[in-house]
């Protein structure tokens, strides 16, 4: 099945507006939302922000997310390094739990509380862990997965668009 894809950072937790967004483009069943995120508490709060109902936003239709963010597996097969991350005061369990980490997943994000001052700690892996060809190569098996694939216009339909694309540019300027 072929998709129109929109492409959207929230540079963290998303606001309202960019869930209205998704609760719009994404309403008509033909394009999923994709999200892309960290392993770590940040990423899992994201996800769910953004499929999930909550206190500032229910969402109107019924849409497709799929989950392509960092999990325990890709980092394991990747041989990911982490880093440590502290949490301050509150545990980050009940979150994680809510937003689809397996208990695995939280044992390697959260170590415990070290001592007061410094509060709860644990590890996170970003996506720029991975070299820019290994990031290509982990996105495109992503989409493998749930059976997306990119698709590559032919030179035909390239001129076109390019053409088209110059005649706006020059209308604009004209105006």
């Amino acid at each position: 099945k072929r998709y129109d894809i929109a492409i959207m950072s929230t540079k963290g937790l998303s606001v309202t507006a960019a869930r209205q967004l998704v609760d719009d483009i994404c309403s008509h069943g033909d394009v999923p939302l994709l999200i892309v995120r960290d392993f770590d508490k940040a990423g899992f709060s994201i996800a769910g922000t953004l499929q999930k109902d909550t206190r500032r936003y229910t969402f109107g239709n019924d849409i497709h997310v799929v989950d392509l963010g960092l999990r325990l597996a890709d980092i394991e097969k990747w041989e990911l390094e982490s880093e440590t991350v502290n949490y301050g005061k509150t545990t980050p369990t009940r979150n994680l739990r809510q937003n689809g980490a397996t208990p695995e997943e939280i044992e390697f994000l959260y170590h415990g509380c070290m001592n007061y001052d410094t509060g709860h700690s644990g590890r996170r892996v970003e996506l720029n862990a991975f070299t820019s060809d290994q990031f290509v190569a982990w996105l495109e098996s992503k989409l493998d997965e749930v059976g997306i694939q990119k698709v590559v216009p032919d030179d035909l339909t390239l001129a076109i668009g390019y053409l088209r694309a110059v005649k706006i540019a020059r209308i604009e300027q004209m105006l």
